[in-house]
């Protein structure tokens, strides 16, 4: 019965990967919110700020802002930190030529992300204050739920090829493999793909996109 009860024991990630992966993921999204916040200044000068920013994440201990960052709002999700180190690469000058290729109209698909994200965000506040008649967060422990979401984010490539998987269902690929191999943050798929922040900013996308299209 122990050997039974062993065997549905959910994967969780190990010790040892646990805090690398918080400075790794805290250093990467203060690094590219400064860089947004620095966008008007061009030059050498606001990519040198960048990564000293980066390397301060990487202070141990109570000296360095992950540690406190992380007491307040735990790690940042795998999808969070792949989206904003896209957007950090891409405003760096060596990447401008890598992203030509990468400028189709993908919105449509962006935009049928950002409702799964809300909606998914949603479902696990009701989930959290049971208001919902299932265990949506236990779920995520569940290989099966990998596996949705991996065929979701497939799903563009699917459809419209190799374009596909530059939208956000590419992100959505690789948290998930990302997931898989290393179990992070939480061995719970959900926190792989879905933290609190990043579901603020899936709102405030959401709604720009929809002011566009207006």
């Amino acid at each position: 019965m122990t050997a039974a009860w062993d065997a549905l024991a959910p994967s969780l990630p190990s010790l040892a990967h646990l805090p690398w992966a918080m400075h790794v993921g805290w250093g990467v999204v203060m690094a590219a919110l400064l860089n947004s916040l620095l966008s008007q200044s061009v030059g050498v000068r606001r990519h040198r700020i960048v990564w000293v920013v980066a390397v301060i994440a990487c202070i141990p201990g109570t000296w360095g802002p992950v540690y406190w960052l992380g007491l307040a709002f735990q790690t940042p999700s795998v999808l969070a930190v792949l989206w904003v180190g896209q957007h950090l690469y891409s405003r760096w000058p060596i990447a401008a030529w890598t992203l030509k290729a990468r400028q189709s109209p993908r919105s449509g698909v962006n935009m049928a992300f950002t409702l799964l994200g809300v909606v998914l965000g949603w479902l696990l506040l009701l989930d959290t204050l049971a208001l919902v008649p299932m265990q949506l967060y236990a779920w995520g422990f569940s290989p099966w739920s990998a596996g949705v979401a991996l065929l979701l984010g497939l799903l563009p490539w699917i459809f419209q090829g190799i374009a596909g998987l530059r939208s956000a269902g590419g992100l959505v690929v690789l948290s998930v493999v990302i997931f898989t191999l290393l179990r992070l943050p939480t061995g719970n798929v959900w926190d792989a793909l879905l933290d609190p922040w990043l579901w603020v900013v899936l709102h405030i996308y959401l709604v720009r996109m929809a002011l566009r299209v207006r």
